[in-house]
């Protein structure tokens, strides 16, 4: 998601307070072997500078519950990923709504957190689930940050309709469920959702 931002021209600040993994390795350009171990926006620096030198990027290695208010004023935009959701929500409260847009790309939710039933998903369905379990799928996450990164360039740039306030991309079928107005489609592709059209805060590395 940053590298989308960064090659858009916008000015970005990496926060993460978690250390890069065997999986960040896996599934991220941004990190090698020798990154391990390393703060995730240390490390992710120098590459994201190398994406666009035009553009003022930083990392903050603090936790975004360490930071005061005071810490926002200078940001257009905060974006918040793979956060639960109990936690973002608790971000939104101190983050100051007068000064800054708060902007959140939630990636995995619990079942029980959004009150679905046990029997929700079939024996076929959970099976598939379980075989991706965990996984980074690296198509998938360039799409979903794909859509993102326009998005947010929309709010920034305050032209164009957004998408919608819930983007759902199936990665088995390609498709996206249209949650919104009633003349769209139920299942359309990616790029149809997309149309035709600086300052931030990133939390997790994408």
């Amino acid at each position: 998601m940053s590298k989308n931002l960064v090659l858009s021209g916008i000015n970005v600040t990496l926060q993460d307070d978690q250390e890069v993994s065997s999986d960040c390795i896996e599934s991220q350009f941004l990190f090698s072997a020798g990154n391990l171990g390393q703060n995730r926006a240390v490390a992710a620096l120098p590459k994201v500078k190398e994406l666009n030198p035009l553009v003022n990027v930083r990392a903050e290695t603090r936790a975004l519950e360490e930071l005061d208010d005071s810490y926002f004023t200078e940001y257009s935009i905060v974006l918040l990923h793979a956060f639960q959701v109990s936690k973002a929500i608790r971000c939104g409260a101190f983050i100051p709504r007068s000064l800054v847009e708060e902007f959140v790309a939630f990636s995995q939710r619990e079942l029980v957190e959004n009150g679905l039933e046990k029997d929700f998903f079939s024996t076929a369905e959970l099976s598939a689930l379980c075989n991706t379990s965990g996984v980074k799928l690296v198509p998938v996450c360039a799409i979903m940050a794909g859509i993102a990164g326009r998005e947010i360039v929309k709010i920034i740039s305050q032209q164009d309709e957004p998408i919608r306030n819930i983007f759902l991309f199936d990665g088995s079928t390609g498709l996206v469920a249209c949650i919104g107005t009633s003349h769209t489609h139920a299942m359309t592709r990616p790029e149809d959702t997309m149309g035709n059209d600086r300052n931030f805060v990133v939390n997790s590395i994408l």
